[in-house]
């Protein structure tokens, strides 16, 4: 007969080891984001496409990525989380594998998408498990923990897929990718069994209440539009906009890169912290507010001064730590929501999250851009200036929640919204 400390030791296991590969599927949704970037020269020469063209295939994954964020919340808590990582996982393999065999750009645009649909759900799925798995004192560290998973993703992918591309040529890459892309499959097979719904929850699922719950609380539109404009400091300023601009200032000299990395790091390492801090007691509104707030302040001297190389790299590092706060929102879900409520909720914020940067900032900077002839150092402070005035707003809309928004006032906020 099993000892219960072994038995409780195995689960214990179990669980860290369902975290990690989850963690994984999430490093491997950020190479995939970015590897097509590393093939735009093989991918000129082979299929002939220009520069607008492989711009457009590159955002594409981003398209039904944004659009089924919601949905695969309300499947997953349909279905289960096993089968959706299995089809996820199934989807981005047949993804990558489409794009390894093309022939023409539009069976590229095909895979690209494929990969995008089965990308989707594995942040939601990630955030579901913790939820599960693990002690709600502990969800806001593990939570955040997604993003150092994400980090370290993308560069792990940045460092090894040109070598990859070199040895194998951009094809070959592609199959890598897609015999990786079966880590999410592997954190299906390791799920435990789900409890089935209840009657109640299947009929809160029929009549659509869970869904209008989430998505008629101005609340929860509130924070989501936080966590994106924050957001956009990784996605529309690191991911693409920071390093022309850096090279346009004086001393640089082609460190641009290194110090993006440190913003990138800078925001695996606070994202956990703050996390922490929040599920330990600090005021959730308060925190997003004041961090919020520094974070305006911060980028506006990144783009307002003229520093040596050494005193940016410190910048970055700060900016990336304290925009981390991005991350708070989907900590207090876990206090405002459970259940079919909770993945729905969850599933709209990072939604919104990337869709902000993404959609709006990266293409919205490049139009302002366009305007200015030739594109210089002033012309790129004139228009980046946009983030920090859509943070301001950001830490406005937070303002307006009604509720100390914190640990302890999870039940009173739910109270509150079960009275209007």
């Amino acid at each position: 007969m099993q000892e219960p400390g072994s038995t409780l030791e195995a689960a214990s296991v179990r669980r860290v080891w369902i975290y990690l590969v989850l963690g994984g599927a999430v490093g491997l949704q950020f190479a995939l984001q970015g590897a097509l970037s590393l093939m735009l020269p093989q991918l000129h020469a082979d299929l002939g496409s220009d520069e607008t063209e492989l711009g457009l295939l590159s955002s594409l994954f981003f398209l039904p990525y944004v659009l089924l964020q919601v949905p695969s919340g309300y499947l997953m808590s349909s279905f289960g989380r096993a089968r959706l990582l299995m089809l996820s996982s199934l989807l981005m393999v047949v993804g990558c594998l489409v794009q390894a065999y093309a022939q023409s750009f539009s069976t590229m645009v095909v895979g690209r998408l494929l990969m995008g649909v089965g990308a989707s759900p594995i942040i939601v799925c990630f955030l579901r498990t913790i939820e599960i798995l693990f002690p709600a004192r502990l969800f806001g560290a593990l939570a955040a923990g997604m993003e150092a998973f994400g980090m370290l993703g993308a560069a792990l992918g940045d460092a090894l897929l040109p070598t990859a591309i070199s040895d194998w040529g951009w094809r070959g890459a592609m199959e890598v990718l897609a015999l990786l892309s079966i880590i999410p499959a592997l954190g299906g097979i390791s799920m435990p069994r789900e409890k089935r719904d209840n009657p109640c929850d299947r009929q809160e699922q029929a009549d659509g209440r869970g869904w209008r719950n989430v998505l008629c609380n101005s609340d929860i539109w509130c924070i989501a539009f936080f966590s994106g404009f924050l957001f956009s400091i990784d996605n529309a300023f690191g991911a693409l906009w920071a390093i022309p601009f850096l090279e346009s200032m004086p001393g640089v000299n082609g460190d641009s890169g290194l110090m993006v990395s440190l913003l990138f790091v800078g925001t695996a390492m606070g994202a956990p912290a703050l996390g922490w801090l929040v599920d330990h007691r600090w005021s959730g509104r308060r925190t997003m507010i004041g961090f919020g707030l520094l974070t305006a302040v911060l980028l506006v001297v990144v783009i307002s001064g003229s520093f040596s190389a050494g005193f940016y790299y410190l910048l970055m590092f700060l900016l990336g730590a304290v925009s981390s706060c991005y991350i708070l929102p989907f900590t207090l879900l876990r206090h405002w929501f459970s259940g079919k409520e909770l993945a729905v909720g969850l599933a709209l914020v990072n939604s919104v999250c990337v869709m902000v940067g993404s959609l709006f900032y990266q293409p919205l900077i490049g139009v302002l851009l366009g305007f200015f002839e030739p594109v210089n150092q002033e012309s790129y402070r004139l228009t980046l200036y946009t983030l920090p005035v859509g943070i301001v707003l950001a830490c406005l809309l937070v303002m307006r929640l009604p509720l100390r928004v914190g640990v302890s006032d999870g039940a009173a906020h739910q109270a509150g919204e079960q009275r209007a």
